[in-house]
């Protein structure tokens, strides 16, 4: 039988950012020294959410069980952030 192989998954390093802006770089930093600005806060939790953790794609992996689980690993960061997000921080405090 010879057929097409099917595609195997892709390799870990293309899932990941390798293109960050200058200014994402700088927020990220800014963030973690604790100086950044609202908008740096802003962009260095956009760049997590979204592309460090991949809150927003979907995580199946068609070849491979394990990428799956993976992704589903990073996603699971992305959801407990955006619940601290939302979770009031007081019992009387309306959610963000």
């Amino acid at each position: 039988m010879s057929g097409k192989p099917s595609p195997g998954p892709k390799p870990l390093a293309d899932s990941w950012p390798r293109d960050l802006t200058v200014a994402e770089v700088l927020a990220i930093k800014s963030l973690g020294a604790g100086v950044a600005n609202e908008g740096q806060q802003k962009t260095a939790l956009e760049v997590i959410m979204k592309r460090f953790c991949g809150y927003y794609e979907l995580t199946f992996h068609e070849h491979s069980e394990r990428l799956s689980a993976f992704g589903e690993g990073r996603r699971y960061v992305g959801a407990m952030i955006q619940e601290a997000l939302i979770t009031p921080a007081a019992p009387n405090q309306e959610k963000i």
